[in-house]
């Protein structure tokens, strides 16, 4: 069917060509819940769509199998990859690889591989302040110049830096006003 279609890797965008895809099938499908009602029907009250499907089949002339070797370590390190043939495809994973050997190919090895369609989360992290109620109010700023709060002086082992044992809450450093002219108030 389609001739030199493609594989490219969105990690390294590395490229796996095959020599012949004699069939590619792309399965789209969903599961729809039923439950039977009294009157003699089903009720259908939920569509779960399932990730789509490309099953591609066809030939490699490879004698020195490093075309394999490729495909096998997309597959172990879970390569998301790209499909170009008569079907263009993207966000899939190789599910399943199978080569057999035969008579057929002289040199290579046909192949029938599954690759599923894959939506990765991608975790973000947001830091959440929560005030400690224990904690007392801060000090009010003085009048003719702005603070800042400094925490402790530690480095990542927890050792503070200025080798001194701080406890209590953090330290309020005044700033004049020079410093900040587009603050004063008039």
């Amino acid at each position: 069917m389609a001739d030199r279609a493609v594989i490219i890797s969105e990690k390294d965008w590395t490229r796996f060509e095959f020599d012949v895809v004699s069939e590619e099938v792309v399965e789209i499908s969903s599961e729809i819940t039923e439950h039977p009602i009294e009157q003699g029907g089903n009720v259908s009250d939920h569509v779960e769509h399932r990730p789509n499907m490309l099953t591609i089949e066809g030939m490699v002339i490879d004698p020195e199998e490093r075309k394999l070797q490729k495909v096998l370590r997309w597959k172990n390190e879970a390569h998301q990859v790209r499909f170009r043939g008569l079907n263009v495809l993207g966000k899939l994973v190789i599910q399943e690889w199978r080569r057999t050997h035969d008579v057929v190919v002289g040199g290579g090895w046909r192949f029938h591989g599954t690759l599923q369609q894959v939506d990765t989360a991608r975790p973000e992290i947001r830091e959440i302040v929560k005030e400690d109620p224990a904690e007392p109010e801060p000090a009010p700023a003085p009048a003719g110049g702005t603070s800042t709060e400094v925490g402790p002086f530690e480095d990542a082992g927890g050792q503070h830096l200025n080798h001194m044992d701080r406890r209590g809450p953090p330290l309020r450093v005044e700033h004049p006003d020079w410093l900040y002219p587009w603050r004063n108030h008039p």
